[in-house]
């Protein structure tokens, strides 16, 4: 006959902590895995965003420095302005499309600067504007806000005379930057 101690259940019950331990750890790990896919394929999809409203932009603002769009509004407040419904920027802005994405873009007077010549041969003045630009994608709902300032030959504004030094100003981009919403 063989002398076992009586175990009464002891070691299947460490065994089954010992399982329950490894199948939580497990399920940690799955979830941290596919939150890591989703958060890959989010950037992914920002990226691309990115990279098409940035060509959009420089597009759009060549066509604004040439000449201005009728998509002009008053100049608004960044969060009002994208915290404004699809609706608002279909009635508002110029727009245009691609295969994948479509935009609109409003552009806002900022000032006309007397001191700052943008050719000097002709006496043209500084007119400054900021464009924003809302790109979405057609399928699904990521968007990019991009805003950029910009200036452009004045059309008028000699009627001010320069009170400071004069210095040249170069015409198109002055800065950009991604809008957060």
């Amino acid at each position: 006959m063989l002398r076992f101690h009586r175990q009464n259940g002891f070691v299947i019950l460490i065994v089954l902590v010992f399982m329950q331990i490894l199948i939580l750890l497990n399920w940690y790990v799955i979830n941290n895995v596919l939150l890591l896919t989703r958060f890959s394929k989010n950037m992914a999809v920002h990226d691309l965003l990115y990279h098409q409203a940035k060509c959009v932009l420089t597009r759009v603002e060549a066509e604004v420095v040439s000449n201005l769009p009728d998509c002009l509004i008053s100049f608004t407040d960044t969060d009002l302005l994208i915290a404004q419904p699809l609706t608002w920027w279909k009635a508002q802005s110029c727009s245009g499309n691609s295969q994948t994405f479509k935009y609109y873009y409003v552009v806002e007077p900022l000032a006309v600067d007397s001191c700052a010549i943008v050719d000097p041969v002709k006496k043209t003045i500084a007119s400054w504007f900021r464009l924003t630009l809302f790109l979405y994608l057609n399928k699904g709902n990521a968007r990019i806000f991009l805003q950029s300032t910009l200036v452009r030959p004045s059309t008028g504004g000699a009627e001010q005379p320069c009170t400071g030094s004069h210095h040249t100003v170069q015409v198109g981009r002055q800065s950009s930057r991604e809008l957060d919403y």
